[in-house]
């Protein structure tokens, strides 16, 4: 089973982030794609969107 990994803050999810992954799923030789959000960017000071909103 191919599967891909997308990781990041997503802080705020926004639509560049679902057309990297409709692109991904698309293009890529992949069975599953797994979006992980992160915890807190390290070039951000703090959030901006709440944790409801990035998940």
């Amino acid at each position: 089973m191919k599967i891909a990994i997308f990781g990041g803050s997503f802080d705020p999810p926004h639509k560049g982030h679902e057309s990297i992954v409709n692109e991904a799923l698309k293009t890529l030789d992949i069975e599953t794609l797994f979006v992980v959000p992160t915890y807190l960017n390290p070039f951000k000071d703090s959030f901006v969107a709440d944790e409801r909103t990035r998940l």
